[in-house]
């Protein structure tokens, strides 16, 4: 009688053993579905954001190339128009007004000097 009661008792306690850990086993499962969940959300906003992003990356990349058609020159040369003279040194200024200067007739005002 002792021993049935004994047994009993074990079976009891296994018993309640087994039910909290069938607990805390569907506890988790819970938890981990629900942090598949978020984490599933969390990819797919990612993912939109970043494919926005690509696109914005895209429409730049075809921006600065158009850009870059309007500013191409050659190699070596200055934008405006200039007429090089390698061998002599400059002898005329010639004015956007179209008028020329001679070296001697330039003369610098006390503006345009340098401190």
């Amino acid at each position: 009688m002792i021993f049935t009661k004994t047994y009993k008792a074990e079976q009891t306690h296994k018993s309640k053993l087994e039910s909290m850990m069938d607990q805390v086993l569907k506890g988790q499962q819970k938890m981990s579905a629900v942090l598949d969940e978020r984490l599933d959300s969390v990819y797919s906003d990612l993912h939109d954001k970043f494919e926005t992003l690509s696109d914005h990356v895209k429409k730049l990349d075809i921006q600065v190339a158009h850009n870059a058609g309007f500013v191409r020159r050659d190699e070596g040369f200055l934008p405006g128009k200039t007429d090089t003279n390698p061998r002599h040194q400059v002898c005329v200024v010639l004015l956007r007004s179209g008028k020329h200067l001679s070296p001697s007739v330039v003369e610098i005002t006390s503006a345009e000097k340098p401190p």
